[in-house]
Protein backbone atom coordinates (compact mmCIF):
# COMPACT_ATOMS: atom_id res chain seq x y z
CA UNK A 1 0.00 0.00 0.00
CA UNK A 2 2.29 2.28 0.89
CA UNK A 3 4.87 1.66 -1.97
CA UNK A 4 1.47 2.28 -4.18
CA UNK A 5 0.89 5.34 -2.57
CA UNK A 6 4.67 6.61 -3.41
CA UNK A 7 4.65 5.30 -6.87
CA UNK A 8 1.50 7.23 -7.48
CA UNK A 9 3.12 10.46 -5.59
CA UNK A 10 5.63 9.86 -7.83
CA UNK A 11 3.67 9.71 -11.00
CA UNK A 12 1.77 12.53 -10.43
CA UNK A 13 4.83 14.75 -9.63
CA UNK A 14 6.64 13.45 -12.68
CA UNK A 15 7.65 17.10 -15.09
CA UNK A 16 10.89 18.49 -16.52
CA UNK A 17 13.47 19.62 -15.16
CA UNK A 18 17.08 20.92 -15.91
CA UNK A 19 19.25 23.78 -15.95
CA UNK A 20 19.39 26.37 -18.37
CA UNK A 21 17.45 23.98 -21.35
CA UNK A 22 14.88 22.82 -22.34
CA UNK A 23 13.91 19.29 -20.92
CA UNK A 24 11.30 16.27 -20.72
CA UNK A 25 12.80 14.25 -18.17
CA UNK A 26 10.66 13.29 -15.01
CA UNK A 27 10.92 15.25 -11.80
CA UNK A 28 11.80 12.51 -9.60
CA UNK A 29 10.60 12.56 -5.81
CA UNK A 30 12.48 9.72 -4.10
CA UNK A 31 15.62 11.62 -3.11
CA UNK A 32 17.08 12.14 -6.02
CA UNK A 33 18.85 15.49 -6.64
CA UNK A 34 16.61 18.27 -8.60
CA UNK A 35 18.35 20.72 -10.44
CA UNK A 36 16.19 23.58 -10.87
CA UNK A 37 16.30 26.11 -14.06
CA UNK A 38 15.79 28.75 -12.15
CA UNK A 39 14.76 30.07 -8.12
CA UNK A 40 13.48 33.15 -6.29
CA UNK A 41 11.10 34.74 -4.42
CA UNK A 42 7.45 34.41 -6.42
CA UNK A 43 6.44 38.07 -6.32
CA UNK A 44 3.48 38.12 -8.61
CA UNK A 45 1.27 35.23 -9.03
CA UNK A 46 -1.52 35.27 -11.46
CA UNK A 47 -3.33 31.48 -10.88
CA UNK A 48 -6.21 32.53 -13.63
CA UNK A 49 -3.69 33.67 -15.98
CA UNK A 50 -1.33 30.87 -14.85
CA UNK A 51 1.57 33.09 -14.87
CA UNK A 52 4.28 33.85 -11.92
CA UNK A 53 7.69 36.49 -11.32
CA UNK A 54 10.01 35.44 -9.91
CA UNK A 55 12.34 38.33 -8.10
CA UNK A 56 9.84 41.15 -10.19
CA UNK A 57 12.18 39.93 -12.96
CA UNK A 58 11.77 36.75 -14.71
CA UNK A 59 7.79 35.81 -15.77
CA UNK A 60 6.78 32.52 -17.10
CA UNK A 61 3.88 30.88 -18.04
CA UNK A 62 2.68 28.17 -15.77
CA UNK A 63 1.69 24.32 -17.19
CA UNK A 64 -1.50 23.09 -16.92
CA UNK A 65 -0.46 20.01 -15.51
CA UNK A 66 2.13 22.05 -12.97
CA UNK A 67 3.78 19.68 -10.38
CA UNK A 68 3.45 22.32 -6.82
CA UNK A 69 5.17 20.32 -3.91
CA UNK A 70 6.85 21.32 -0.93
CA UNK A 71 10.59 20.45 -0.48
CA UNK A 72 11.19 19.59 2.08
CA UNK A 73 8.92 17.15 2.47
CA UNK A 74 7.47 16.43 -0.55
CA UNK A 75 3.81 17.21 -0.23
CA UNK A 76 1.78 18.46 -3.17
CA UNK A 77 1.20 21.78 -2.61
CA UNK A 78 -1.40 24.44 -3.71
CA UNK A 79 0.37 27.40 -6.12
CA UNK A 80 -2.54 30.06 -5.12
CA UNK A 81 -0.71 30.33 -1.74
CA UNK A 82 3.04 30.67 -2.88
CA UNK A 83 3.53 34.22 -3.30
CA UNK A 84 6.41 35.45 -1.26
CA UNK A 85 7.81 32.06 -0.84
CA UNK A 86 11.61 30.85 -2.53
CA UNK A 87 11.10 28.40 -4.74
CA UNK A 88 12.86 26.60 -7.34
CA UNK A 89 11.09 25.65 -11.07
CA UNK A 90 11.55 23.21 -13.91
CA UNK A 91 11.24 24.52 -16.97
CA UNK A 92 10.22 23.42 -20.54
CA UNK A 93 11.18 26.47 -22.57
CA UNK A 94 9.29 29.96 -20.58
CA UNK A 95 6.84 27.17 -18.93
CA UNK A 96 7.38 26.31 -15.42
CA UNK A 97 6.56 22.79 -14.94
CA UNK A 98 7.03 21.35 -11.23
CA UNK A 99 8.10 24.22 -8.62
CA UNK A 100 9.66 23.25 -4.91
CA UNK A 101 8.51 25.43 -2.65
CA UNK A 102 11.61 25.70 -0.46
CA UNK A 103 10.18 28.28 2.48
CA UNK A 104 8.86 31.59 3.04
CA UNK A 105 10.92 34.63 3.12
CA UNK A 106 11.59 35.65 6.52
CA UNK A 107 11.30 39.73 6.69
CA UNK A 108 14.73 40.85 8.39
CA UNK A 109 17.74 42.50 7.70
CA UNK A 110 19.07 41.73 5.06
CA UNK A 111 15.64 39.20 4.13
CA UNK A 112 16.53 35.40 4.69
CA UNK A 113 15.20 31.89 3.45
CA UNK A 114 15.58 29.10 5.88
CA UNK A 115 15.77 25.36 4.58
CA UNK A 116 16.35 22.42 6.91
CA UNK A 117 17.10 18.85 5.92
CA UNK A 118 18.86 15.88 6.06
CA UNK A 119 23.09 16.84 4.60
CA UNK A 120 23.90 14.35 1.92
CA UNK A 121 26.70 16.39 0.44
CA UNK A 122 28.95 19.41 -1.55
CA UNK A 123 29.28 18.95 -5.09
CA UNK A 124 31.06 21.43 -7.60
CA UNK A 125 29.51 22.14 -10.58
CA UNK A 126 30.27 23.99 -13.68
CA UNK A 127 28.74 27.38 -11.82
CA UNK A 128 29.91 26.66 -8.60
CA UNK A 129 29.58 24.34 -5.36
CA UNK A 130 26.27 23.55 -4.32
CA UNK A 131 24.98 21.80 -1.26
CA UNK A 132 22.60 18.12 -1.89
CA UNK A 133 20.16 17.24 0.64
CA UNK A 134 18.83 13.90 1.12
CA UNK A 135 15.28 15.08 0.05
CA UNK A 136 16.62 15.66 -3.44
CA UNK A 137 17.02 19.59 -2.80
CA UNK A 138 20.18 21.19 -4.68
CA UNK A 139 20.98 24.63 -3.58
CA UNK A 140 24.36 26.86 -4.85
CA UNK A 141 26.78 27.56 -1.98
CA UNK A 142 28.16 31.10 -1.61
CA UNK A 143 32.42 31.30 -1.46
CA UNK A 144 33.77 30.17 1.74
CA UNK A 145 30.35 28.35 3.17
CA UNK A 146 31.19 24.64 4.33
CA UNK A 147 28.96 22.04 5.90
CA UNK A 148 30.31 21.24 9.81
CA UNK A 149 32.45 18.30 10.07
CA UNK A 150 31.36 14.84 10.23
CA UNK A 151 27.43 16.02 8.59
CA UNK A 152 26.41 13.56 6.41
CA UNK A 153 23.30 12.51 6.80
CA UNK A 154 22.69 14.63 9.71
CA UNK A 155 19.91 17.29 9.67
CA UNK A 156 21.14 21.04 8.89
CA UNK A 157 19.66 23.96 7.89
CA UNK A 158 20.35 26.37 5.21
CA UNK A 159 20.38 29.81 5.74
CA UNK A 160 19.66 31.57 2.13
CA UNK A 161 20.43 34.81 0.40
CA UNK A 162 17.12 35.70 -1.82
CA UNK A 163 19.05 38.39 -3.64
CA UNK A 164 21.58 36.29 -4.01
CA UNK A 165 19.72 32.88 -4.62
CA UNK A 166 23.16 31.50 -2.67
CA UNK A 167 23.43 29.15 1.24
CA UNK A 168 25.25 31.88 3.11
CA UNK A 169 25.67 29.41 6.10
CA UNK A 170 25.28 25.41 6.62
CA UNK A 171 24.49 24.61 10.44
CA UNK A 172 23.29 22.59 12.62
CA UNK A 173 19.49 23.90 13.77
Amino acid sequence: MLLGAALLVTGLLGAACGRGEETTAPVVLDGSPRTADDEGVITALDVPGRTLTLDGERSYQVSEQLRSFSALNLSIQPLADAKGAYVQVGLDGRTVVWLGRIAQVVPTKPPRVYYVGRFARVEDSDDGRRVVFGEGTVLALADGVEPPAGAEGEVLQAEIDPAAHRVVALRAP
